[in-house]
């Protein structure tokens, strides 16, 4: 049970990993300027500091299918999840999403 960062200050990359079963919850925005992450979505609001487009598709999955855990979306648009057994690496130019099985 275990979600960690590792930041590498000779490389400046970050590296993330969220374990395979998930319990502890990560999540991300990312523009051009600034990359952040919490364990909730309240935090990632407050450093925002604007409102967040809401996603109607997870909001009606959420309310009619009751699924919150199929993909990377959250109920609002740029806020991603990190999907369980998954990490990010994060450089400079960008930041990539790699699986369970790669």
């Amino acid at each position: 049970m275990l979600a960690f960062t590792i930041y590498d200050k000779k490389k400046k990359e970050l590296f993330i990993f969220r374990d395979r079963y998930g319990i502890k919850p990560f999540y991300y925005y990312l523009n051009e300027k600034q990359f952040i992450f919490a364990s909730e979505i309240p935090p990632i609001l407050a450093v925002l500091n604007k409102i967040s487009s809401p996603n109607y598709q997870m909001i009606f999955d959420y309310l009619v299918f009751n699924r919150t855990d199929q993909t990377e979306d959250t109920f609002f648009k740029e806020i991603k999840k990190l999907q369980h057994g998954h990490c990010i690496k994060v450089t400079s130019d960008e930041l990539r999403v790699t699986g369970k099985n790669g």
